[in-house]
């Protein structure tokens, strides 16, 4: 029980003994006590009031014993008294606290004094003086000074498993004792490591004793003002930045700022200091669902938006920025010590030395930095910041651009590339910085299709490519040779353009992983230009190297897969193409196979020239076609090259037929000189004789004598012009016409022929069947003989194209089953049909050989692939065969290819016609005579398209009226309707 408050402080201290007790009563407990020698030392007695280890303990101390006789004689004592303790009273003082009854202060030999003084103190509520006063009382007590070994009580211990004891003294925050037992018992310096641990103890504690924080102190100092007075103690705890907690200390205490740099300076010598600028605003980020995203925290000094951008970059929030943005001016820009100068944040920031030799007279010249803002790219600034360097000579141009390009590339990498402290807030997403453009690129209306950049040291036929990917314009079948040639043609861009040729792809060592194989195996370098096909370049490796269908098409995707810089048209390689013309087919025009009305203009694709000895040997159609033939052909100014060539040719050799000089010869004119001057003539004719030219100088007159000259036919200069104008008109329209943009109207139908492509997998007959139907597009029908089977003999007859498929002679039909698109490459899915089987039986073998097709090519191949393909196909060939009568064209209506023979269309169309309920000869009647002609002859859906078949199928079966059919269909009314003629010449309108 507590005293009174007015006793609180009012001890009365009654001196008592150790021994003193109140009358003995009658002996509980007697035994003589003997030494080694078994000589009586004396008796001892213990009483019934006494505890016997107080008893035990005064007599041994009377009689001088060790502690072994204290141990011996309780032991005995303890067998026949009740002990309610095992050490004795040391000390015992009776204190009136102005209660009742009086108060007992009461140590233990084991008990340590202070503690048990703390103990009594907080047991009777007592100030903390009157521990002051204990103490001071127990320690002049001399009897007692060997039992004190420590002046603070301990207040909470604790055994901490695998660790030890942790005990926590008075006057000791409870937080900081166990954070210095966890670092000097358990070894976890680290804050990070222990907080756990040093939490989970420090809640136990607080239950017993009163804590006051929960982090423990690491430094502290107290300050004094510049007049000396003291003002507190600065206390950095566990987990505070040192110069957060100065910083706060010397603004609240309103001291100087140099203050917070000295006491920084001490405390940052004994305490890990992360960093030497205090934080002035903090600040936590939720996002809509009130989670915590993050903490922004800005510097004295710091400007606001850097810290606001780098936090969003740091935490890619799903927020609105902009509203973030604005938020945190309007309320943090009024805090003393942030920083409001601009709103775009700084990103990077460091000064660069270029290292240039320099005058050592001279001062060296500050380090310009270069400073990357928000929405700036860093390859732009990096190279802005070269070109308007102050230390880079200027003099020599080449030198300069030499070192412009090696100092980009150096600091580039240093920012870009290398992992540094301050870039990770900068993102390159460009490779080079741009030295052209953006330039808008506008399609025929006036749209703005794209914008068109060219990159420092990038080719602009590259730049160019890469620009038809982005923008689609493959798709839209642009020119992309032509938009080079303009766009070199550009100022700016002008003389920078080392070639004309984009590269679509490089690299300068392609390697493959093969299984079972541990190295990687080369394949060399790999170019691609713009004009070639990746698949086919990657065909040309796979025959070079032997690689398989999915090694060749794993390299195509990883290639085609970048759709913004490789635009790939096939995923199936040309196997063989050659070109067609009309000196592969010399036919009659007016039978069978004329294809070409006359002879194709145009100085590269004159018809003949590849069957020409001279051109082959010189390979001048290669020539033909190099790009700077093309370019010096298609100059606008070429055609009055020619003209001034050819004239200046004309008039020369003209000139010397036309006017015709005697003869002067080099003596003559010397002995003319000779005579005219005096020399006698017998004198010239001894000259003569001596220099040997007497005979031949016979007759000839020593008098001056003018030449004799013809004259020049009346016109003679104008029929020269107008021979070379005729001259040069022709050779301009036979040979340089039609260039890509010159006159192409005029070959819109009879342009040269297609070339024969084969592809990987396809059989030589279909691919010239293709090859027909391309060409009957704008010419004269072609597949009949002698053209069709030419030119599969000539193609399946070369021994160099033994890797070609030649099977069979006949065609078959290509049915379209739709496509695959992987990785935005799209794979067309043919399946090849055999017209003879009119009935399509048997196909799964079929159906399965094209689903494995498909997915070799697919890579990686989808999950399931050949199961679902099988099933997709089949599922397109029965959607095929029920709509086949809705085909415009005739020979897909009845199930058969344009090469069919008469017997073959008879059976299609019988089979086609029994198909949909008409009876047709030679299948047998679909009623046996059963049924009346009126109920089999019902109009309806299948009857009409029965009665279209009849009705067309007899321009198939008359050889005259097939030609006619066979005849493509040419475009008419602006390309509204097209139209063929019959053999009458009536225009037969095709709907459709």
């Amino acid at each position: 029980m507590p005293p009174p408050p007015l006793l609180k402080f009012a001890l009365i201290i009654i001196p008592i003994s150790i021994s003193s007790t109140s009358t003995p009563l009658s002996p509980i407990y007697q035994r003589p006590i003997h030494d080694e020698s078994d000589n009586l030392i004396n008796i001892i007695t213990i009483y019934a009031n006494e505890e016997p280890i107080d008893a035990i303990a005064s007599f041994i101390s009377q009689n001088n014993l060790s502690s072994s006789y204290r141990t011996s004689i309780l032991t005995d004592a303890c067998e026949l008294l009740s002990c309610s303790r095992v050490q004795p009273i040391i000390f015992r003082q009776q204190i009136d606290l102005g209660l009742p009854d009086l108060a007992e202060l009461i140590i233990l030999e084991d008990e340590e004094p202070v503690d048990a003084v703390y103990q009594f103190v907080v047991d009777y509520d007592l100030p903390d003086e009157s521990k002051d006063f204990l103490m001071d009382s127990i320690l002049s007590n001399e009897e007692l000074q060997h039992f004190i070994t420590r002046e603070a009580a301990i207040v909470w211990e604790q055994d901490i498993d695998s660790v030890g004891m942790l005990y926590i003294y008075e006057e000791e925050e409870p937080v900081d004792a166990i954070a210095s037992f966890l670092v000097e018992e358990a070894g976890l310096e680290d804050y990070e490591d222990r907080i756990a641990a040093q939490n989970q103890i420090l809640e136990l504690a607080c239950e017993e004793v009163l804590c006051s924080r929960s982090r423990a102190l690491v430094w502290s100092s107290p300050v004094e003002n510049e007049d000396g007075v003291y003002v507190g103690d600065v206390e950095v705890l566990e987990g505070d930045e040192p110069v957060d907690v100065i910083h706060n200390f010397v603004a609240v205490n309103e001291l100087l700022l140099d203050y917070r740099e000295a006491i920084l300076e001490a405390c940052c010598e004994q305490v890990s200091c992360s960093r030497v600028l205090p934080l002035v605003y903090t600040q936590n980020i939720q996002n809509e669902n009130g989670a915590s995203i993050g903490q922004l925290e800005v510097l004295v000094g710091d400007e606001l938006i850097d810290n606001v951008v780098k936090f969003l970059i740091d935490t890619k929030p799903n927020i609105d920025e902009v509203a973030l943005k604005n938020h945190f001016f309007q309320h943090a820009c009024n805090i003393q010590g942030v920083v409001c100068t601009r709103n775009t944040a700084k990103l990077y920031e460091r000064g660069f030395d270029l290292g240039q030799e320099r005058d050592l007279s001279t001062p060296k010249p500050p380090t310009l930095k270069i400073t990357v803002m928000e929405f700036e790219e860093p390859v732009d600034v990096i190279w802005r910041w070269i070109l308007n360097h102050p230390q880079l000579d200027q003099s020599d141009e080449v030198r300069a651009k030499n070192l412009r390009l090696l100092y980009f590339r150096n600091i580039k990498k240093h920012i870009c590339e290398d992992d540094e402290h301050n870039n990770q807030y900068i993102t390159c997403t460009k490779k080079a910085p741009e030295v052209f453009g953006p330039q808008a690129i506008t399609g025929p209306g006036g749209e703005v299709v794209g914008h068109l950049s060219i990159l420092l040291d990038e080719e602009p036929a590259d730049a160019v490519y890469k620009f038809f990917c982005r923008c689609g314009l493959f798709k839209k079948d642009w020119d992309v040779e032509a938009v080079i040639k303009q766009v070199c043609n550009l100022p700016g861009v002008e003389g920078s353009c080392n070639r004309m040729k984009a590269i679509k792809h490089h690299n300068p060592a392609l390697q493959i992983t093969r299984p079972g194989v541990p190295a990687p195996i080369s394949l060399g370098p790999l170019v691609i230009w713009h004009d070639e096909e990746v698949i086919d370049a990657i065909y040309k490796l796979k025959m070079l190297y032997k690689l398989t269908v999915p090694e060749q098409m794993s390299i195509f995707t990883d290639i085609c897969k970048n759709t913004e810089e490789v635009f790939c048209k096939r995923t199936r390689g040309v196997v063989y193409s050659r070109p067609v013309n009309k000196l592969d087919y010399d036919v009659d025009i007016n039978v069978m196979n004329g294809t070409c009305s006359r002879n194709y203009c145009g100085w590269r694709y004159i018809a003949g020239w590849d069957e020409i000895k001279l051109v082959k040997k010189f390979n001048l159609i290669t020539m033909m076609n190099m790009p700077q033939t093309i370019t010096l052909v298609q100059h606008p100014m070429f055609v009055w090259k020619v003209f001034a060539i050819m004239f200046a040719f004309a008039r020369f050799f003209l000139f010397k037929w036309i006017y015709v000089h005697k003869r002067v010869d080099k003596h003559l004119v010397m002995y003319r000189k000779m005579f005219k001057v005096g020399v006698g003539l017998e004198a010239v004719h001894q000259k003569m004789k001596k220099d040997g030219n007497l005979e031949r100088m016979e007759g000839v007159s020593l008098y001056p004598q003018r030449p004799v000259q013809k004259t020049m036919p009346n016109g003679g200069n104008l029929v020269i012009l107008v021979g070379c104008l005729i001259s040069t008109t022709f050779i301009f329209s036979q040979w340089i016409e039609p260039a890509p943009s010159i006159d192409s109207a005029m070959h819109e139908f009879l342009g040269k022929l297609p070339e024969l492509e084969i592809f990987e997998n396809q059989e030589v007959a279909d691919a010239v069947n293709f090859w027909a139907k391309e060409g009957g597009k704008k010419h004269h029908p072609l597949l009949r003989q002698p053209v069709y089977y030419n030119l599969m003999d000539e193609v399946c007859n070369d021994p160099g194209l033994a890797h070609l498929k030649c099977t069979r002679r006949r065609v078959h039909e290509e049915i379209d089953a739709g496509s695959i698109t992987l990785w935005g490459l799209e794979h067309k899915m043919k399946f090849i049909r055999d017209v003879s089987n009119f009935n399509n039986t048997d196909l799964g073998g079929e159906i399965n050989a094209t689903a494995d097709t498909i997915c070799e090519r697919l890579w990686p191949p989808p999950p399931n692939c050949v199961e679902d393909l099988r099933k997709h196909v089949g599922e397109q060939l029965d959607i095929n065969e029920a709509r086949r009568h809705e085909s415009k064209d005739l020979y897909t209506k009845i199930g058969v290819t344009s090469d069919a023979t008469t017997n073959e269309i008879l059976l299609a169309t019988a089979k086609m016609v029994n198909s949909l309920g008409t009876n047709y000869p030679p299948y047998a009647r679909i009623d046996n005579g059963t049924i009346h002609k009126d109920d089999v002859y019902k109009w309806g859906p299948d009857y009409t398209a029965t009665w279209v078949i009849l009705d067309k199928v007899g321009q198939l079966l008359n050889y005259e009226d097939r030609l006619w059919y066979d005849k493509p269909c040419e475009p008419v009314f602006g390309g509204a309707m097209c139209a063929k003629k019959d053999a009458k010449g009536n225009m037969m309108i095709e709907m459709g």
